[in-house]
């Protein structure tokens, strides 16, 4: 656990780790900074760094979505949506990640490392872990003037089939996440702490659906 690191020093590494695609060293630094992962919180039967996803992490991080981690076939089942219209595995034999919808299964292009960051900013920026933010369906540029204000993280783009345009985004203490398609933008950001949004209640004129800061 790296309990030293300040969060500005964590979004500058973590920031830089994305964007230098080291993923699997960003998904360590963020459960550690983020989410007091701790090394007894780890289940061996899953390979680097799904394996950092213990009982503890997957209750904490359960949010919108649910994190598990069942056997299935070759490897595992390890995120699930919330009514169980899809759910993502990981083909340990083949070293691939499937997005799986009914009977349609889509091979994700990217590592394990690289779609767990997305699962992580995404339940994160919800409120998963007693995060404290706000969320909101609004127009498509709605929500601009905040995200100006914000490190978007170019690695990561299109979060799972299916969705529209989808950007992550970091700053001191702080994650979002954005959606946009034709309708419009949804969009949620979330802190842990929530001093650290303070500036955010200038926009609470905004078109939210939950503001809790």
């Amino acid at each position: 656990m790296i309990a030293a690191v300040s969060y500005p020093e964590f979004v500058e590494s973590w920031v830089d780790a994305v964007n230098d695609g080291r993923d699997h060293e960003a998904v360590r630094l963020f459960l550690d900074v983020w989410h007091d992962w701790t090394p007894d919180d780890t289940d061996d039967r899953a390979p680097l760094p799904l394996s950092y996803f213990g009982p503890k992490v997957r209750r904490r991080l359960s949010f919108q979505n649910t994190f598990v981690l069942e056997e299935h076939d070759d490897g595992f089942i390890f995120y699930r949506e919330n009514q169980a219209n899809f759910e993502v595995r990981m083909d340990t034999a083949a070293s691939r990640v499937v997005y799986v919808e009914g009977d349609i299964a889509v091979t994700v292009p990217e590592s394990l490392a690289h779609f767990l960051l997305k699962c992580l900013i995404f339940e994160t920026s919800f409120g998963a872990g007693g995060t404290r933010g706000a969320w909101g369906s609004g127009a498509r540029r709605e929500y601009d003037a905040i995200i100006e204000r914000l490190i978007e993280l170019h690695q990561l783009a299109n979060w799972i089939c299916g969705y529209g345009r989808t950007r992550f985004f970091a700053a001191d203490g702080v994650v979002a996440y954005s959606t946009t398609d034709a309708h419009g933008t949804e969009f949620q950001i979330g802190a842990r702490d929530p001093g650290r949004l303070n500036w955010l209640n200038r926009f609470k004129g905004l078109t939210w659906e939950h503001f809790d800061i």
